[in-house]
C-alpha cells in the first residue's frame, strides 16, 4: 500500500518540506520488519527506484525502520565476517606467541573454528525449523562468544598439559592429570557463561531477548567440543609429538602473586576494587542509546536517506510515533472532533514534540477559520455585513406599510360610495315598483 499525500494539492503541504525542495511518499511494505519477506520488500522497492530513470536534480531515496533493519542484516553480515577474520588473526598471533610453535597455533585454531562451525549450524537449524529466533545481532554475538570462549578453553587444555610434560609427566598422564584438573573448569566456566547469557531471554527488550537462547546454546556446544573435540584432537596430536611444550612455563611470578593473595587478601581485595571503580566512575557519563544508524557507515542506505531527510525536515520525521485512540463509537462528529483536536493540541506542546499530524491537523499545524473565536468572528462579520441590506429592507417594509394604508384609505372610499349607490338603487326599486300599480291601474281604467 502506497500512501501519498504528495500527489493531491489538498494534503500535499503535509508531507512536503518547508523549503519546498524536498516530499516524501509512505510506502506499507510487506512482511513484519526484520523478516525475511519484508527484507525482500526492501530489496525491491530499492531495485525498481534505481531502475526508474529520474529527471535531472531529483533523487530518491528509501528510509524508515524497515529499510535500517535490512541494512543492518547486510553491515552485520559484512562486519562478521571482517571482526571473525580480525579475531582469528589476533588469536593466531597470541597462540604463537605464547606457544611458539605454529603446530599449535594451527590446531588450536582449527579447533576452535570447529567449534564456532558446530555452534553456528546447531542454531542456524534450530532457527530453520522454527524453535528459536534470530536477529543480526545474535548471530555476531554467537560467532564471537563461541571463539572467545573455545579459545580460553583450548588455552586451559594446552596450558595444563604442557605444563604436565615440562615436570616430567609422559603423554598418557599428562593428559589425565590435565583433564582431571580443567574438565571441572571448564565446565563450570561454560555452564556459567551460558546460565549469563540466557537470562537476556528474560529481558523484555528485543534487542536483549533474541540474544539469550541463540548464544547460550551457542556456548553449551563449546563448551561440550572443548570437554570432547578438545581433548581427542590433543591426544592424537600428542601422539605425533606436535603439541609438546617449546620452552619452560614460568612459574615463580604467578607464585608470588599466589602467596601474596594469600597472605594479604583484604589489602588485595581493596585495591583490585578501587581499580575496578576507576573504571566504574565512566559510568556517570554514559548515555544510552538506542539509535542504530549512529552505529552504521554512513554509506548504508537508510543512513542517506536520514541525511537527505534532514536537510529538510525535522529530525524523526521518517520514524512518527503513533497515538492510536480507541472508543466506541463513531469519531466523526463535531463533539468529537473537538475532543481529538484538544487532545492533539496537548501532546504539541509537549516535551520533544516537533509536530502533530491528526485528522484536524492533516497538514501538521491547525487548520484555518477553525478556531471557535474565529467562528464567533465570522458570524459577527457576517451579521455586520448584512446590517445594511436588513436596513434597507426594513425602509422598503415601512414604505410598503405606507402603499397599504393609501390603498385601504380608497377601499374605505369605495366602500362608502357603494353603499350610497346602493342606497340609490334601493330608491329606484321602490319607484319601479310604484310605476308598475300605477301601469297596472292605468290599464283596468281603460279596459
Amino acid at each position: 500500500h502506497v500512501q501519498d499525500f504528495w500527489g493531491d494539492p489538498l494534503t500535499a503541504a503535509g508531507s512536503q518540506s518547508p523549503d519546498g525542495k524536498a516530499a516524501y511518499v509512505q510506502v506499507f511494505l510487506a512482511g513484519n520488519q526484520g523478516e525475511a519477506l519484508s527484507l525482500e520488500s526492501v530489496d525491491a522497492l530499492r531495485d525498481i527506484i534505481a531502475k526508474t530513470p529520474a529527471p535531472p536534480g531529483i533523487h530518491a531515496y528509501v528510509a524508515g525502520s524497515a529499510a535500517q533493519i535490512a541494512d543492518q542484516f547486510e553491515v552485520g553480515n559484512e562486519s562478521t565476517v571482517t571482526v571473525t577474520i580480525l579475531t582469528v588473526v589476533v588469536i593466531a598471533l597470541m597462540l604463537l606467541i605464547v606457544y611458539r610453535s605454529p603446530v599449535t597455533m594451527i590446531l588450536a585454531l582449527i579447533t576452535v573454528l570447529v567449534e564456532m562451525s558446530a555452534a553456528r549450524g546447531i542454531v542456524s537449524f534450530l532457527a530453520n525449523v522454527g524453535l528459536i529466533g534470530l536477529s543480526t545481532y545474535s548471530t555476531n554475538i554467537l560467532t564471537l562468544l563461541v571463539i572467545a570462549a573455545g579459545t580460553d578453553y583450548v588455552i586451559f587444555l594446552l596450558g595444563r598439559y604442557q605444563e604436565r610434560r615440562n615436570d616430567g609427566h609422559d603423554r598418557e598422564a599428562a593428559f589425565y592429570d590435565m583433564y582431571r584438573g580443567t574438565s571441572h573448569v571448564i565446565l563450570g566456566s561454560g555452564l556459567t557463561i551460558a546460565g549469563a547469557v540466557f537470562c537476556l531471554y528474560f529481558t523484555r527488550l528485543p534487542y536483549f531477548q533474541s540474544l539469550g537462547i541463540p548464544a547460550a546454546i551457542g556456548v553449551v556446544v563449546a563448551l561440550l567440543a572443548s570437554l570432547t573435540l578438545a581433548p581427542a584432537v590433543l591426544v592424537v596430536g600428542s601422539r605425533f609429538g606436535l603439541l609438546e611444550p617449546k620452552r619452560k612455563t614460568a612459574k615463580r611470578g604467578w607464585r608470588r602473586i599466589g602467596t601474596a593473595i594469600v597472605r594479604w587478601p583484604g589489602p588485595i581485595l581493596v585495591a583490585t576494587m578501587a581499580l575496578a571503580f576507576v573504571g566504574l566512575a565512566a559510568l556517570s557519563g554514559y548515555k544510552v542509546s538506542y539509535d542504530v544508524s549512529r552505529y552504521m557507515p554512513a554509506s548504508a542506505g537508510s543512513n542517506v536517506g536520514y541525511a537527505a531527510a534532514e536537510r529538510h525536515f525535522s529530525k524523526a520525521r521518517l520514524n512518527p510515533e503513533l497515538l492510536m485512540i480507541e472508543t466506541d463509537h463513531d469519531l466523526r462528529n463535531p463533539t468529537d472532533m473537538i475532543l481529538l483536536e484538544r487532545v492533539a493540541k496537548a501532546v504539541f506542546h509537549t516535551d520533544g514534540i516537533a509536530q502533530v499530524q491528526s485528522i484536524t491537523r492533516p497538514l501538521g499545524t491547525p487548520l484555518d477559520h477553525t478556531s471557535i473565536p474565529f467562528q464567533i468572528s465570522a458570524n459577527s462579520a457576517s451579521q455586520i455585513n448584512n446590517l445594511p441590506f436588513q436596513q434597507d429592507r426594513a425602509a422598503d417594509l415601512q414604505k410598503q406599510v405606507g402603499v397599504i394604508n393609501d390603498s385601504i384609505d380608497v377601499l374605505r372610499q369605495q366602500y362608502a360610495l357603494q353603499q350610497q349607490s346602493s342606497a340609490v338603487t334601493h330608491e329606484q326599486t321602490v319607484a319601479f315598483q310604484q310605476t308598475v300599480v300605477v301601469a297596472q291601474d292605468l290599464r283596468d281604467k281603460i279596459a
